[in-house]
């Protein structure tokens, strides 16, 4: 009996298996990606809608609300995202809400410098200014007159030409 050993693979053969091998490690690969992918609930229409509009396909992403308009170019297709108007407003929203809270700091902080009462019940006041009462008011309107006519006295005092203490403007 005779022995042939087999010599090792050269040409055509070796490229042929080793092309094999390589599209089986590809394809198992692309099998295990499409199996960490979640599977679509059955009737869905998938991630992208598309709708015909002049000039090219409008592609609505249904998992984030984006759309695009998609033409045709040199051969091929391209899609660009278009303008939203939620982005524009929800950025302005979210400047403003911190415009209100640097607002509201301001007030507090004047409000603290001004001495005015808080908010808070154990001051017994509720908040912002308090006007005064009646009776704070009448006092002070007392005051008032008492201070004017002592003035108008001593203007009497001055023009009295009797009057020692009188000087000449």
């Amino acid at each position: 009996m005779r022995i042939v050993s087999q010599a090792p693979m050269h040409g055509k053969r070796a490229r042929l298996i080793g092309a094999l091998a390589l599209s089986a490690a590809l394809a198992s690969v692309a099998l295990s990606a499409a199996r960490a992918q979640s599977p679509l609930p059955a009737g869905s229409p998938g991630r992208f809608t598309m709708y015909p509009a002049d000039g090219g396909i409008i592609r609505l992403d249904t998992q984030s609300g984006t759309l695009s308009m998609c033409k045709l170019a040199a051969g091929s297709w391209a899609c660009a995202l278009m303008p939203d108007d939620r982005i524009a407003l929800g950025s302005e929203i979210d400047k403003l809400k911190g415009e209100n809270a640097e607002l509201k700091a301001s007030v507090k902080r004047l409000e603290d410098l001004a001495g005015v009462p808080g908010a808070d019940p154990s001051e017994g006041k509720k908040p912002g200014m308090n006007l005064p009462t009646e009776e704070e008011v009448d006092k002070a309107m007392n005051y008032v007159q008492r201070m004017l006519k002592k003035f108008k006295e001593k203007l009497r005092e001055l023009e009295d030409p009797d009057n020692p203490k009188r000087t000449r403007l």
